[in-house]
């Protein structure tokens, strides 16, 4: 990633990539003050709907997604890699919008130059 983004968006690409971890934290370090990563993709739900996710996946595997991947959890990621975290859940828990915002230039505390002894 660039320095300086304003922000970054992945739409149900993520969980697809095994390093996504390491994605994240790299896009996180690149954002701008203030600066937002987004991400939209599938999750597996937290309650009793979750059975229903084998016959389903067959929807979903024309483009790549298998059950297995169920374990991965970006939206963890974005709230370990930036300070401030949101996560909304869709679909009966099928799917999540996680964002995540570097600090504000306002937020950052400035300590002054002390003179030198």
């Amino acid at each position: 990633f660039p320095d300086g983004v304003d922000g970054i968006l992945s739409t149900f690409a993520l969980t697809l990539a095994p390093e996504y971890d390491q994605v994240i934290q790299r896009g996180s370090e690149a954002l701008a003050a203030g600066g937002r990563w987004v991400i939209l993709d599938f999750k597996l739900p937290d309650t009793w709907l979750a059975k229903l996710a084998p016959p389903l996946a067959f929807l979903t595997a024309p483009f790549g997604v298998r059950l297995e991947m169920a374990s991965r959890h970006p939206w963890e990621s974005i709230a370990r890699y930036l300070p401030r975290f949101w996560l909304t859940e869709l679909y009966g828990g099928f799917a999540y919008i996680a964002v995540g915002e570097q600090e504000t230039e306002e937020h950052v505390v400035r300590v002054p130059d002390l003179p030198h002894r």
